[in-house]
This record gives C-alpha cells, structure tokens and sequence, in this order.
C-alpha cells in the first residue's frame, strides 16, 4: 500500500470490507487493517468500511466487521445495508464528524 500510494495520485479513500461474504466469508490477516490505517492516516486518505453484508451482528463475533481488526479504531466512513432491512431494500452511510459535515444540504439525494 505504501508503495502505490507512492507512485499515484492520492485516491480519497479505501473502501475494504473487513469480512469479505461473497468470496466464501473470509477475513484478511490479524493487523492488516491496522497497518492500513497507518498509511492512510499519513498520506490523508480515508478509510471506508464496506459493512453491507457483515454489519449490524451479522458476524456473531462483533456488531461491526471492522471491530475484528479495530486497533486503530473506527474507519472513517462505513457503509451498511441488508442488515436493518429485513429484505427491504434500505442502506446508509455514517463517518466521523469532520467528514459529515464538508456535505451541505444539497449534497445528499433523499426520496420519499
């Protein structure tokens, strides 16, 4: 990770999920996130943890997927869905305050 973003353009963030569903419900090294957020902290990128199909207890060990690898603590914005809709179709994001509020009221699409 260091090396890339040696090479390129700083992207805005990593979006990773810390448990991944789909590929037979695997789990990257212990420290892996860990030493992410090292890096991402000093080259200022954000890290986005993709909760869709692991959040909301899903996991039976930890309500969030990130709190298997949180020894640098929270992402900076996480994602979930599936999890609170019982079959419906509903989502949402939440981040850390400074990041919250960059947005202003026109930047976020609601529908009623």
């Amino acid at each position: 990770l260091e090396d890339l973003l040696g090479h390129t353009r700083n992207p805005a963030a990593l979006i990773a999920e810390p448990i991944q569903g789909v590929g037979g419900f695997t789990s990257p090294p212990d420290g892996l996130f860990a030493a992410f957020r090292q890096v991402l902290d000093r080259h200022g990128v954000l890290w986005i943890s993709d909760e869709v199909q692991t959040g909301w207890g899903r996991t039976g060990e930890h309500f969030w997927g990130w709190q298997a690898h949180a020894e640098h603590g929270p992402p900076d914005i996480l994602t979930f869905a599936k999890g609170i809709g019982n079959g419906m179709s509903v989502g949402g994001v939440v981040a850390r305050a400074e990041v919250m509020n960059c947005l202003d009221a026109n930047s976020i699409s609601t529908f009623g």
